[in-house]
């Protein structure tokens, strides 16, 4: 038990170098020997001191890890760079990535030599380059000329993923960026053991692509050894979206056949004594963890493996909690950074919860168990404990989850994995019986996707979660181990004492309370208005949350893709998919009341089909006329299979939202009485809607991509000035003439443009005629998201980016 203290205090010595100050840091220590004090009582001799040692050596191993770069350079330097590379090529449509360890820069007004890992991104200029960089190995030295030195974005939207600090925690502050592979050398006097392993990868991945065909094929690189570049985004998507996605990670099952696999070999050698075999098949798992990659999840079942075999040879206590905790520090002080990823996090809490809870369900259900099954017990334990971080970083559950899981796990663990790797190992000998063997997991597969597909199509299982605060997570585990300490003393629920049934009842009562709260997701301000312009790149897209929680999206954004096909990628990106899910899923919106999209345009209309199946609609709003792009049919033929209405919206009409927010359209005109069909309108600009919206005293004004010529004829309403314009397409010349900001007098106006965009927008005439006019301009390519919250006794402006 006391080793169990020891690394719980490691652990949260970690997580508290992470969410405290130094005084935070040392309040908890004080709390942790208090702790200490109050569960031992008496006999605690040497154990206090080394649970508050191993506290303050977590919080120390984390704040001594290095948080800036030692190279000196300015953003965008014009460089050689020379390094080691220390990961495989990930080619993907015209990009090629690599990671380096730089040991020499120059450039940028100076020279630098030392140790710096980067990431390198190569544009591929044509589709032979594909295959050059495919000869890349770990290990290789490279030399890159011409590179730009750029550092890693920070993001752009509020709550928006941070790739520069997830860069930071793989101790990379640089990213270079080359043009074509002619500016990539290979210098001689390159080799590394780790390029042995990527080899053997790569042929065993290219023997499942022999034996299998895609979708299946993919599934199986993820699942035999842990390779998802070749897994269909839609599948993943669909797993994603189910709670799947660990059967594309190695684990402790993956882990437990090898080390099986391995001893039974052994068995053919009875001279070898037992001790030795185990020790063996010890030795034999740190290729295996090479092999599959390396992911946090392998990494811990490999060492509990290990120190496992190793107690097992030695006749040593083997307690799997005890293991667990152990090889948590182990990884920890191996990389104290670790304690960010996804995969750890999820890893040890549900490989803990199976530990622990397991026995403790098990027990309670008593005689029962035998019916309820040990899948089930499994795959309750894991959905609950799985489900906060789930929520937190995901934020989305699947309330068909469990019976996915239900189906799909036993199935693959038993059936499908052993077969996979059967057929893989016997088509290197006997390559017709591998075939057999594929095809009958094949087969199974098929099945297995066809329940998968059909279980997504149920929508309405899908909920979106806000990101819930620390406090939140605290108290949920809090709540289970509460739960688990009495289930482990209670031997059933039916001999179950007062104490222990009122404990569990409460036990669940509250941990229901803490899942109404974070469904709720009202972290925020209750009564303001916040409308958010968000930054989707070149386009368009703002959200209204009213006072009383109602959400409107006037546009969604879009991608417009251009280029051929080679240098399409496997998941191409896409604004909708990538920018505007995560956004709203992050803040907890469940229901957009209505979405307004004013012109067919992509850049406006795009990003919606993204949401459809994920986030609710009740109405859509458009501007009455069809554009004939597949964009445009597609999206409102997905919109009425849904029976989402869709409403035209013309000059006159009003919208009540509710009591604290309206809006009045005043473009476009109403149309033709006569004609029944929607004017089709390939110019979709000029067709803008123009909404007018009125949050308690401030008011807001959406332009659209309309041109002069169309604010020349909407009429302006006496006295009234705006304080927010949305500056008409995009800050163009075309648009914002000086009649019309005459007319409005704006305070802010805000500028939707993507950075460095092809188009130059936003113009410099646009810019000086906003400055004439005394309005702050904020623009998304340079502020960010620009959020705006309306309160009764005022109008305040935030933006995700600070500039000087």
């Amino acid at each position: 038990m006391a080793i169990i203290w020891v690394c719980v205090a490691y652990v949260w010595g970690t997580v508290a170098a992470v969410h405290c100050g130094v005084w935070g840091i040392v309040v908890q220590a004080f709390l942790v020997a208090v702790g200490m004090l109050c569960v031992q009582r008496g006999g605690i001799g040497v154990v206090l001191p080394v649970v508050v040692l191993a506290y303050g050596i977590g919080a120390s191993m984390y704040e001594i890890q290095p948080q800036h770069s030692a190279l000196q350079l300015p953003d965008g330097a014009v460089v050689t760079v020379r390094g080691i590379a220390v990961s495989p090529p990930r080619v993907d449509g015209d990009r090629a990535r690599i990671d380096i360890d730089a040991v020499f820069v120059e450039g940028g007004g100076g020279l630098w030599t030392g140790n710096e890992r980067m990431r390198v991104t190569v544009r591929l200029l044509k589709k032979e380059e594909q295959d050059a960089v495919q000869t890349w190995q770990r290990g290789d030295r490279l030399m890159f000329s011409d590179a730009q030195l750029r550092v890693p974005d920070r993001p752009r939207n509020f709550g928006a993923f941070d790739y520069a600090r997830m860069l930071q925690r793989q101790r990379m502050h640089w990213l270079v960026h080359v043009q074509g592979t002619e500016r990539v050398t290979r210098l001689p006097g390159s080799w590394s053991i780790l390029r042995t392993f990527d080899a053997l990868r790569g042929a065993y991945a290219a023997r499942v692509r022999m034996l299998y065909a895609q979708p299946v094929s993919g599934f199986m690189e993820g699942l035999l050894i842990g390779l998802r570049t070749s897994t269909a985004a839609e599948q993943y998507d669909q797993f994603t979206q189910l709670g799947l996605t660990h059967l594309l990670a190695i684990s402790g099952l993956n882990v437990a056949l090898y080390v099986g696999c391995i001893l039974l070999i052994l068995r053919l050698f009875p001279f070898v004594t037992r001790e030795t075999k185990w020790l063996m098949a010890m030795w034999c798992i740190p290729p295996f963890i090479l092999m599959t990659g390396a992911e946090p999840s392998v990494v811990r079942a490999g060492l509990m493996a290990m120190i496992a075999l190793y107690a097992q040879s030695r006749h040593m206590l083997r307690n799997g909690v005890a293991l667990l905790h152990v090889v948590a520090v182990v990884m920890l002080l191996w990389d104290p950074y670790m304690i960010h990823d996804v995969g750890f996090q999820l890893s040890f809490v549900v490989t803990l919860g199976l530990l622990v809870c397991v026995p403790a369900v098990m027990r309670l259900w008593g005689t029962r168990a035998l019916w309820l099954g040990g899948a089930v017990a499994v795959t309750i334990v894991a959905q609950v404990c799985s489900f906060p971080l789930t929520i937190t970083y995901f934020h989305g559950f699947s309330l068909l989850s469990f019976v996915a899981n239900l189906v799909m796990v036993p199935i693959v663990s038993v059936v499908v994995l052993p077969l996979g790797a059967l057929s893989v190992c016997v088509s290197y000998g006997v390559e017709p019986l591998g075939h057999m063997i594929a095809q009958l997991v094949q087969g199974i597969m098929h099945v297995l996707f066809a329940i998968v597909a059909w279980l997504v199509q149920w929508e309405w299982a899908y909920t979106v979660w806000a990101t819930p605060p620390l406090w939140w997570l605290c108290a949920f585990y809090a709540v289970i181990g509460a739960a688990v300490a009495v289930g482990g003393m209670e031997m059933d629920w039916t001999r179950a004492t007062r104490l222990g049934r009122s404990v569990l009842m409460c036990a669940c009562v509250a941990m229901g309370g803490l899942i109404a709260i974070a469904y709720d997701g009202g972290w925020g301000e209750r009564d303001a208005v916040d409308v958010a312009m968000l930054d989707v790149g070149q386009g368009d897209a703002a959200l209204l949350r009213t006072a009383r929680g109602k959400h409107v999206l006037i546009d969604s954004g879009g991608t417009v893709s251009y280029g051929a096909s080679w240098k399409q990628r496997r998941d191409p990106f896409d604004v909708g998919k990538h920018v505007l899910l995560p956004l709203l899923m992050q803040r907890g919106i469940k229901k957009l009341d209505a979405v307004v999209l004013t012109h067919a345009d992509a850049d406006h209309f795009g990003g919606v089909r993204a949401l459809l199946g994920r986030i609710r609609i009740g109405v859509v709003y458009f501007n009455g006329t069809v554009k004939n792009t597949p964009l445009f049919t597609e999206t409102m033929r997905e919109l009425l299979r849904m029976g989402i209405p869709i409403v035209p919206l013309h000059a006159g009409e009003p919208l009540v939202l509710d009591d604290s927010v309206s809006a009045s359209v005043l473009h476009p005109p109403d149309p033709d009485a006569t004609s029944l069909r929607p004017a089709v309108v390939e110019q979709q600009n000029s067709a803008s809607i123009v909404l007018l919206l009125r949050a308690y005293a401030s008011t807001f004004l959406f332009a659209g991509d309309i041109g002069t010529e169309e604010e020349a004829r909407i009429q302006g309403i006496a006295n009234t000035r705006v304080d927010v314009l949305k500056v008409a397409h995009h800050g163009s010349r075309t648009s914002t003439s000086e009649h019309w900001l005459q007319q409005w007098r704006p305070r802010f106006g805000v500028i939707s443009a993507g950075v460095s965009n092809r188009y130059g927008h936003p113009h410099d005439d646009v810019l000086e005629r906003l400055t004439a006019h005394r309005v702050r301009v904020l623009r998304t390519d340079v502020h960010g998201e620009v959020q705006f919250r309306v309160r009764r006794d005022g109008l305040f402006v935030r933006t995700a980016r600070m500039v000087q």
